[in-house]
Order: C-alpha cells, then sequence, then structure tokens
C-alpha cells in the first residue's frame, strides 16, 4: 500500500509518513517526571501527534517506571509510577 499523509485518528507509521513521536518531547525529563510520581501536561493543537507520542512512550520499556499491565473494568491499562 502507498503511504500517505494521515489527518484523524493515532498515526501508524508502516501506513502513513510520520515524524518520530519520541523527538517531539524530551524523553528523559517526561521519564524522570514519572519516576517521580510527578504529573505532566501534553498540551497540543489538534492532530499534532499527542495521542501517538503518549503511544510511543507506552512502549518505551522502563522497568523501573512501568508495572504489569492490569484489567479495569474490561480495558487492560498500564500503571505508571515506582
Amino acid at each position: 500500500m502507498e503511504r500517505f499523509f494521515n489527518t484523524a485518528g493515532p498515526n501508524k507509521p508502516e501506513l502513513a509518513y510520520t515524524l518520530d513521536p519520541l523527538s517531539r518531547f524530551d524523553l528523559d525529563e517526561v521519564l524522570m517526571l514519572i519516576r517521580q510520581s510527578k504529573y505532566f501536561v501534553l498540551h497540543a493543537p489538534r492532530q499534532t501527534g499527542k495521542t501517538s507520542c503518549l503511544l510511543a512512550l507506552r512502549d518505551v520499556r522502563d522497568e523501573r517506571i512501568w508495572h504489569e499491565p492490569r484489567q479495569y473494568q474490561g480495558r487492560t491499562i498500564m500503571v505508571w509510577g515506582m
């Protein structure tokens, strides 16, 4: 399938032209905030990659941060924090 510019929903790099979502913010700073159990805000205009960034962050494997996935009200959730 020919790649295209996605304008709706989370971006799938294998289908659409994509910027590396983890290069759009300071990953070390965000991981430090998560380790310290602090909040962070991902604020940007619509359709700029906020969901794609969070999905990429979810896939970062740092065992000091992520706990095992858990079920909550029929959905799988990732628990952040120490």
